[in-house]
């Protein structure tokens, strides 16, 4: 499998669908990565810089495309720069 980074997209993830991963921002951390910071930090390891995946509405729509349904991202906090694609 090919190594994710941000700005990637991929079909790979969800079977029909296009994903999109972006690097979490380090503010929201502690709310959203507890355990693997935990984790990191016990052993001695720099905390990793994580991805959220971010997923499309039915009409292969990302949250931050025009018309993206608002259900999909209501379901999707933004934890990533706003400064996308």
């Amino acid at each position: 499998m090919a190594r994710i980074t941000h700005g990637d997209t991929s079909t790979d993830v969800l079977e029909g669908y296009r994903c999109s991963f972006r690097t979490v921002l380090p503010a929201h951390y502690e709310d959203y990565l507890g355990y693997a910071i935990w984790f990191h930090r016990i052993e001695g390891r720099e905390i990793f810089p994580p991805l959220q995946c971010l997923w499309p509405d039915h009409e292969d729509r990302l949250p931050w495309e025009p018309e993206c349904d608002d259900a999909i991202r209501a379901l999707q906090p933004t934890l990533y720069e706003h400064a996308v694609p």
